[in-house]
């Protein structure tokens, strides 16, 4: 009898012992994930492609280039001036690399023939909800149609801003630039920075609809197949007050910890969940501690993940 009592006190404390790490590590990955894990080749060349894009938008913006498919003249410059280690962009190119990678297996999944609550949201008989519908739809068209200057005018006001002095800089520089083509240039910046409308991103644009939809409208955010990434994503930073980038990075990159940590707080039956994350994430192979998140997910109460949930409050920079 005392040994089968020993051998459940054994049991438990591994089952502890494995819980604990897998909570180290989820902490470890939430407060250091650059440091923890070094960026893929993959990575890095999503980043450096995301970086032109919105360095080539920036010329087009300012009038300086009408190629989209060449190199920003700028680049060259800029990156040996240290744009490539600017974290606030840096981090803002990694949740659009996530974003896009999460609207991928969305797409592969076949979602995107559905009729999404946006689309059903722009037909509908309310006003108001009719034109943050048309407005959502169309900066989510620009977010995904992979134009360099419909990137960059989804920028947030301090990178935009960041970004058009820097490229004005470098072309002030030039021998060829005149007096007049500096002032110019200039006041096409000041322009840009003037007429910027924060409230067109998509970010801005998820927050107001998905702020703005009745309880009963409310509750098809909770699936990402009928609400969509942004939506989706938008509904749980309200929920939870987090960061839209942050959610975003939280749910495709390394663990599965963080989303199924969400579902759970969401009262969500493992099923249901099961199906999120498989939408959401796909099948993973860098989810080789699946089976060990899973069982957590089955002992963990909702409160409990709440409470886990507000603690990543106080966890990273972009919270």
């Amino acid at each position: 009898m005392a040994n089968d009592a020993g051998n459940d006190l054994l049991r438990a404390a591994t089952a502890c012992a494995a819980d604990a790490q897998l909570l180290c590590e989820d902490l470890s990955y939430l407060l250091f994930p650059r440091v923890l894990e070094t960026p893929s080749e993959e990575l890095q060349a999503s980043l450096l492609f995301t970086l032109r894009q919105i360095v080539s938008g920036v010329e087009q913006l300012l009038g300086l280039t009408t190629d989209s498919d060449a190199d920003p003249q700028s680049w060259k410059i800029l990156s040996k001036a240290g744009l490539l280690r600017e974290p606030r962009l840096i981090e803002y190119c990694l949740a659009r690399i996530a974003e896009e990678n999460l609207q991928e297996r969305m797409d592969a999944a076949r979602f995107e023939s559905l009729e999404q609550l946006p689309a059903k949201l722009a037909l509908s008989g309310d006003a108001n909800l009719q034109s943050l519908a048309v407005t959502f739809l169309a900066a989510e068209g620009a977010s995904r149609g992979n134009r360099p200057i419909g990137i960059a005018r989804q920028l947030p006001a301090d990178l935009l801003h960041l970004l058009v002095w820097r490229v004005i800089a470098v072309f002030r520089t030039d021998a060829e630039c005149n007096e007049d083509d500096a002032a110019a240039l200039v006041a096409a910046g000041h322009r840009i920075l003037a007429g910027h409308d924060e409230a067109q991103t998509l970010q801005a644009a998820a927050a107001k609809l998905a702020f703005s939809l009745s309880d009963a409208a409310r509750a098809e955010l909770l699936d990402p197949a009928t609400a969509g990434i942004p939506l989706f994503v938008a509904a749980i930073v309200q929920e939870f007050d987090l960061h839209f980038d942050r959610v975003i990075r939280l749910i495709d990159e390394n663990s599965a910890a963080p989303i199924l940590t969400i579902l759970r707080a969401r009262d969500l039956d493992f099923d249901a969940a099961s199906q999120q994350l498989t939408l959401l994430r796909g099948q993973r192979k860098d989810d080789f501690q699946l089976p060990a998140y899973v069982r957590s997910f089955t002992q963990l109460s909702p409160q409990e993940a709440r409470r886990q949930i507000s603690l990543w409050r106080f966890g990273g920079a972009d919270s």
